[in-house]
């Protein structure tokens, strides 16, 4: 009996560090990829001759893994270079793999009997265990990290995962695994900076979307993470409500843009049910983008919305109401902060 085809699809950038790491645990896989590709965005250290080494031909013969590696003629960032190696895929199933983390065996054989025992489902992830630099394990999961409350997690198992998703991603690439179909509808025509955000609000809209809660990935935390699963500290949650109103109203509107527009996508694939959800989403991000400039002009408006519930009904409560009563009309004291921090903030 043949395997299920899965391509494994890398973006990898200086990743010398850990890679080896993660690609031994791909290679220890109950149920091993047909398909490994790999784009890198134009490393300078060893991360492809690490790549060569334990992905030797012998090696992917004899597991019958086809390899595929190829250097992006300019960097394209990680969004962009993951885009790139989901274009490059060849199997109907897609596992996407960070170069810094470790999979634990059955990850991908869990994650691929889900999809396959229900057709309707586009993606399915998992919860993972944070561990540090050493592959030490933490005592936090990454859904713990995250925050993730129990009727996130309970639309997220229920496959009615667009209340949630609407709300903020809380699909972690390295723990999903999706139709290549997904792929085609999420990036076409466009290029998303969070290719994980945009695979799981395409498949939410389409009651698509599944998570496990077995943690099948060590999720590694490093100062070199793009998107770390520790909770917020202290400063980050400070630098968070120090950024520009003006921003914020930037991301907001580019939201609601880039929901409109799937919608239009998407035509009857979206239920009307769902629909209704992202036209309240959309008119309370209007509403927030029309709040004052001016943090004291802002006040009322947002303790009004609060008593009559608009927070808790179409946001993340209280984390939008307190960013949209603090944050100052444009940075200030964020250069003494990076400073001060000695961090890129």
């Amino acid at each position: 009996m043949s395997r299920t085809r899965v391509s494994v699809a890398m973006a990898t950038y200086n990743g010398e560090q850990f890679i080896r790491e993660q690609l031994e645990s791909i290679l220890a896989q109950t149920l091993l990829p047909s398909e490994i590709v790999i784009t890198d965005d134009r490393s300078s250290d060893a991360t492809l001759s690490i790549v060569h080494e334990v992905l030797s031909d012998e090696v992917c013969r004899s597991r019958g893994i086809s390899l595929i590696v190829r250097v992006n003629e300019k960097n394209l960032g990680p969004g962009g270079n993951f885009q790139h190696a989901i274009s490059l895929s060849t199997a109907d199933i897609i596992a996407l793999a960070d170069q810094d983390d470790v999979w634990f065996p059955q990850k991908l054989e869990v994650l691929v009997e889900m999809l396959e025992g229900d057709p309707s489902l586009l993606l399915v992830h998992s919860d993972a265990r944070l561990i540090d630099a050493r592959g030490q394990r933490l005592s936090l999961s990454l859904s713990q990290g995250l925050g993730m409350a129990s009727d996130e997690k309970r639309a997220l198992e229920s496959g009615a995962s667009l209340p949630a998703i609407l709300t903020r991603n809380l699909v972690t690439g390295t723990t999903a695994v999706f139709r290549r179909e997904l792929g085609g509808l999420a990036f076409r025509d466009s290029t998303i900076d969070l290719h994980d955000g945009r695979l799981a609000i395409v498949a939410s809209l389409m009651d698509s979307l599944r998570f496990s809660p077995q943690e099948l990935v060590g999720y590694r935390q490093h100062d070199g993470n793009q998107i770390g699963g520790k909770p917020l500290s202290f400063l980050d949650t400070l630098v968070a409500l120090l950024k520009s109103w003006l921003d914020l109203t930037e991301v907001l509107s580019e939201r609601n843009r880039e929901l409109s527009e799937l919608l239009d996508l998407l035509g009857d694939r979206v239920s009307q049910r769902n629909r209704a959800l992202v036209h309240r989403r959309i008119t309370h991000n209007a509403w927030r983008i029309g709040l004052p400039a001016t943090r004291i002009l802002r006040v009322w408006p947002v303790l009004w919305g609060t008593l009559r519930g608009r927070y808790r009904r179409f946001g993340r409560f209280p984390h939008d109401m307190m960013r949209d009563l603090v944050m100052p009309p444009r940075e200030v004291f964020l250069g003494l902060i990076r400073t001060l921090s000695g961090r890129n903030l």
